[in-house]
Order: C-alpha cells, then sequence, then structure tokens
C-alpha cells in the first residue's frame, strides 16, 4: 500500500470513528487499533489538510466549513478538547 492508500484508509477509518458515536479509546478497542497510531494518523492528515487550505487565498476560506477543524479537534461542547 503506497502513502495515498493509507491515507485515504485512514480517512475512512476517522470517518467510521465520527458516525460510532464512541470515544477515541472504545472505537479503538473495538477495532482493535492502536491509539497512538489513531492520533498519529490523525495529526498527519490534519497538517496536510491544512497546508492545502493555507494555499488559498484568505478571501476563499472566509465562510469556509468549520466542519473539518472541528472533525480533527474533536472539540466538546464544553469547548474543552475531548479525547
Amino acid at each position: 500500500m503506497n502513502i495515498e492508500q493509507y491515507t485515504m484508509r485512514w480517512q475512512s477509518i476517522f470517518e467510521q470513528h465520527q458516525s460510532s458515536g464512541l470515544s477515541i479509546v472504545g472505537f479503538c478497542q473495538a477495532h482493535k487499533i492502536n491509539v497512538s497510531t489513531f492520533y498519529s494518523w490523525r495529526k498527519r492528515i490534519a497538517n496536510k489538510t491544512l497546508a492545502v487550505k493555507l494555499q488559498h487565498s484568505p478571501d476563499e476560506l472566509i465562510g469556509s466549513d468549520l466542519t473539518l477543524t472541528a472533525f480533527f479537534c474533536n472539540c466538546s461542547k464544553s469547548g474543552g478538547i475531548a479525547e
């Protein structure tokens, strides 16, 4: 598998996690995924996504969908960082 295939695989895993309603630890345990590997790939993909977004002009980013940011930050409603 090349890096693009791994990236697509992990994006799919992150989508599955989001729709599962489980915590990261619970999801990883249920799917036999190393938690450190989960966080490592999440950071790697977030950094890659941010680099692509930064190539756009600020005018293009105004009003853009912040779902991706919330997805990778996984912020709780209380304003804190969830696991």
